[in-house]
């Protein structure tokens, strides 16, 4: 879930051409969450160009345009807002296509219980919260794509470089201590030469990013402790 984005804020869109399944999902959900409930993907898309959800619960088959085609849309009138998808029929293959192919981030199937559905929903906001883009000064940090980007440009950076970019900006304005650092992003235990290895990966990292430590743009070190992100 996003930072300072309380459940009660979070707005979620449910698109079922069934009207009892509706009202089901408002009772289970509307205690908890803000939620807007349509019967066409017609309406689905008229209410998405002109507000914006956190997620939307679709379910794969409706009149007139079937899942496969209306969640591309969704997603490229917003794409931050997560997708989870409703079916009857919970064919493997299905499942597969939506979270592999379609960056769905949940798979409910039907018939569902209250708590499976608060349960999916809870699931996909905070996968959701993870792949969220991140901007850290002029750097634009992509979790999902695992990649950062500047003006538009993907940098060239090692996966071990973008774990520690990642960890920082996620916990940014925070100074995160050298042995936290090297459990998270090295998934080591710290050893003698813990430091000197996180030190040399900053050094590097910095050289990338051209952030010179005497007057940081990204990351400030805080001697003896660990280093903070900036920005």
């Amino acid at each position: 879930m996003e930072e300072g984005v309380t459940g009660a804020e979070c707005r979620l869109l449910i698109v079922d051409d069934e009207r009892d399944i509706l009202e089901l999902l408002g009772e289970y959900l509307t205690p908890q969450y803000e939620v807007v409930a349509v019967l066409c993907p017609e309406e689905a898309l008229r209410i998405c160009q002109e507000q914006r959800f956190h997620l939307a619960l679709v379910d794969i088959r409706l009149p007139g345009m079937s899942a496969w085609d209306l969640i591309p849309r969704l997603q490229a009138l917003d794409p931050q807002m997560g997708i989870v998808l409703m079916t009857a029929y919970a064919r493997l293959s299905d499942a597969v296509h939506a979270l592999r192919d379609m960056e769905v981030l949940d798979y409910i199937p039907k018939p569902f219980l209250p708590e499976e559905v608060r349960q999916g929903v809870a699931r996909a906001l905070a996968k959701r919260g993870q792949c969220r883009r991140i901007k850290l000064g002029d750097l634009v940090i992509d979790p999902a794509g695992r990649q950062v980007e500047r003006a538009g440009k993907v940098l060239p950076l090692t996966r071990q470089e973008f774990d520690l970019v990642l960890y920082l900006a996620r916990h940014k304005g925070r100074v995160v201590p050298y042995d936290e650092l090297y459990a998270a992003v090295w998934q080591c235990q710290p050893d003698a030469w813990y430091e000197e290895v996180i030190r040399n990966a900053m050094s590097r990292l910095r050289d990338r990013l051209g952030d010179d430590p005497a007057c940081p743009r990204y990351f400030r070190t805080v001697r003896g402790v660990g280093y903070q992100a900036m920005g």
